[in-house]
């Protein structure tokens, strides 16, 4: 009898234990079929060298995203590696970019670390790489980083809004930073001293003592592009409302060691 009553209770406890576990929302699921199918298929779409199925992949890519949070995480890696081969296939024309603009804003909204990676990638890819004619591209996977907010890339930000050669690429870098606004102190402070430093740069070039020299002229355009995104991206980053490059870097030179006189502020869009 003693037997008995142990085997019935050890067999209650698994039953129990059992049912925990599927009532458990943690619990991991196994990889969806229907999922990985709809990754299969957006791979083949992807692949068409004519281009006919791009609207399906668009459709497939905001389903799955939707699917994101709760896939099981062999899925989610399955489908950032699919998202990864849009950029490595037949190049669209860049009359043909819904694709591309569908991809970095499913990454961008993914986020972290795995999601900035292909990202990055693709902006130094040669068929997108600093040429004027893929601007709206490139905007949108400068954009697409920040919102990751992988510590890792803000120095690939920072580079491109600091040196690059294009206007519109220093802008879209420097407005992509906002978007580590939560960070701490450490990161939002390695940015604006960059950001202040090359923003007093442009601010000195656009203020030389003759205004016949082109080299002048070149400074006042850049800064005219720059100033708005990126005075909105010191503002969010130190909570002050300055907004020329004098006045940050006068805070700069006087806050920069002082963490409490920076206000942590939300997250810009």
């Amino acid at each position: 009898m003693i037997a008995r009553s142990f085997l019935l209770a050890l067999g209650a406890t698994c039953v129990l234990s059992a049912s925990a576990v599927s009532q458990d929302p943690t619990a991991k699921k196994a990889p969806a079929p229907e999922i990985l199918a709809k990754i299969k298929t957006l791979d083949a779409a992807v692949k068409d060298r004519k281009f006919k199925r791009d609207s399906e992949a668009v459709g497939i890519i905001d389903e799955l995203l939707q699917e994101y949070a709760d896939m099981h995480p062999k899925s989610q890696a399955a489908f950032v590696k699919s998202l990864d081969k849009v950029f490595k296939a037949k190049q669209r024309k860049k009359d043909n970019t819904s694709l591309y603009i569908a991809t970095i804003a499913c990454l961008g909204e993914i986020g972290g670390a795995e999601a900035s990676k292909p990202l990055v990638k693709a902006f130094s890819n040669k068929k997108f790489s600093k040429r004027e004619d893929w601007a709206p591209v490139q905007d949108a996977m400068l954009e697409a980083i920040g919102k990751c907010k992988d510590p890792k890339q803000v120095k690939m930000l920072i580079d491109e809004a600091a040196d690059s050669p294009h206007d519109g690429i220093k802008s879209s870098a420097g407005k992509a930073l906002r978007h580590y606004g939560e960070h701490s102190f450490k990161v939002r402070k390695s940015i604006v001293k960059e950001l202040v430093k090359a923003f007093s740069r442009v601010h000195n070039g656009a203020n030389q003592s003759t205004n016949q020299d082109p080299v002048q002229q070149t400074f006042r355009a850049t800064l005219r592009k720059i100033s708005d995104p990126w005075n909105d991206t010191l503002n969010i980053l130190t909570g002050e409302t300055f907004r020329d490059a004098p006045e940050w870097n006068r805070w700069w030179n006087k806050n920069k060691n002082s963490p409490k006189k920076w206000k942590n502020q939300a997250d810009g869009k």
